[in-house]
């Protein structure tokens, strides 16, 4: 009787927490749902899905106790596991990756068991080749790691971001010696980040949405603008910064001004389940929702009121916590069910 209590009370919390669900537009003439999304294959990953980077040839997996795995884009095969079976390197808590291709640098934060950030050469995708490691105060709660390349070419920036603090460092390729990050406190804790040119986007979680300027290592606090919902992830294009709100779904920021963003409050879009992650290439943009499976939105025409064009339930996903858009095609991460690749047709 216990057990029916509970799961009464976990399937009640699970309506009232999640957001309205959203239908597929239909078609003008003929009334039909714009279906656009066709399914490709299934990368057979292990563990849970926290963090994944595709690249033209590869598909990268953080896999939590399963370690980190390098996949073969186009064939779904795995190409490589490293776990903590593995000889020297121990993982325990696969969390974040971070990539820069043109250096062939690949970098895996492990939160447990000898806590760091693992500098790898991935120049054979399949045979990673483990250089040094960074530790330190503040690693342990690292969310996400990007690496972006300077304009003057050979200094690196890796940037992540943990609780209350959002981190810049220069590195050199594969040096091993110390990363000297510089720290700039955050009111809270923060999630994913874009750079957009000079400018950071951060997922504030209960905060909403902060921007900061940067130059170089440094960075400068431009704006805040608050929200309801817990604002997980985020994604930029032009005018516009789009932030999966958890409870509250996709909402919508002007950020024509960066130092006076503005959302569109009559734009917000519901979702069924909560929204976790979502990507944005060219005209799509892809909302990953939980238990509400994926949404698959049109932005060409009108980027501040997204057309939805095609949805997935989690039936065939299993519940969704990352979504990414590659070259046309849609990588959509089940919790527990591997990641599904899907062919964007228009």
């Amino acid at each position: 009787m216990k057990y029916l209590i509970v799961i009464s009370v976990a399937v009640t919390l699970c309506l009232v927490g999640c957001a309205d669900s959203t239908d597929p537009v239909e078609n003008d003439e003929t009334g039909e749902t714009n279906g656009v999304l066709t399914k490709l294959s299934l990368f057979e990953t292990v563990g849970v899905i926290w963090d994944m980077i595709i690249t033209d040839n590869n598909l990268f997996t953080a896999e939590d106790q399963a370690g980190f795995a390098v996949f073969d884009r186009e064939t779904s095969e795995v190409l490589t596991r490293v776990t903590m079976r593995d000889a020297f390197i121990h993982y325990a808590n696969v969390r974040a990756l971070g990539i820069l291709e043109g250096h062939d640098i690949l970098t895996v934060f492990d939160r447990f068991n000898n806590t760091a950030i693992r500098f790898y050469n991935i120049s054979d995708p399949g045979n990673p080749d483990y250089r040094h490691q960074h530790t330190g105060d503040g690693i342990s709660v690292t969310r996400y790691i990007e690496m972006i390349e300077c304009d003057e070419g050979d200094p690196i920036i890796t940037i992540s971001n943990s609780n209350s603090t959002f981190r810049t460092s220069y590195i050199e390729t594969f040096i091993p010696a110390p990363v000297n990050f510089t720290d700039f406190p955050t009111p809270n804790a923060v999630n994913d980040f874009q750079i957009v040119d000079e400018y950071i986007y951060l997922s504030a979680a209960q905060r909403g949405m902060y921007i900061y300027k940067l130059d170089g290592t440094d960075a400068s606090f431009v704006a805040e603008l608050n929200m309801t919902g817990d604002a997980l992830d985020i994604a930029v294009k032009g005018d516009y910064a789009y932030v999966v709100a958890k409870q509250e779904g996709l909402q919508i920021a002007d950020i024509s001004d960066p130092s006076n963003p503005v959302w569109l409050e009559d734009n917000s879009i519901s979702t069924s389940g909560w929204a976790q992650s979502v990507s944005l290439e060219g005209d799509y943009l892809a909302v990953g929702s939980g238990g509400g499976g994926v949404y698959l939105y049109d932005i060409s025409e009108t980027p501040d009121k997204p057309q939805l064009i095609d949805q997935i339930s989690s039936s065939e996903t299993d519940y969704v916590v990352l979504v990414k858009i590659h070259n046309g095609e849609l990588f959509v991460a089940g919790r527990y069910k591997g990641i599904t690749k899907y062919q964007i047709t228009d």
